[in-house]
């Protein structure tokens, strides 16, 4: 059981907070997919969310924090209920 010491809408501002930060300093622009690092980054990514589902025989699959759903969008067809959560309105 986890249990926070602040409510769930502290967290979401505080989340929220640091990506307007980055977004007003340019470092989001730094996982441009222009980028060749950023390209190996998701291609391994995408790789090991295959592996870990063969493996497991998943054909359901949640993922918490999903941003754009980049890792959902990479599994595999056999997986055949992808949900993603994102508590950031933009993504």
């Amino acid at each position: 059981r986890i249990v926070a010491e602040e409510p769930a809408s502290h967290y979401r501002a505080e989340v929220r907070s640091a990506y307007a930060r980055y977004a007003s300093s340019g470092v989001d622009r730094k996982w441009d997919e222009s980028n060749l690092g950023n390209r190996l980054i998701r291609d391994e990514r995408d790789g090991l969310a295959e592996d870990l589902t063969q493996s497991l025989r998943a054909d359901r699959v949640m993922d918490l924090g999903c941003g754009f759903g980049e890792v959902l969008k990479g599994l595999p067809v056999s997986t055949r209920l992808r949900l993603g959560v994102e508590i950031i309105p933009e993504r």
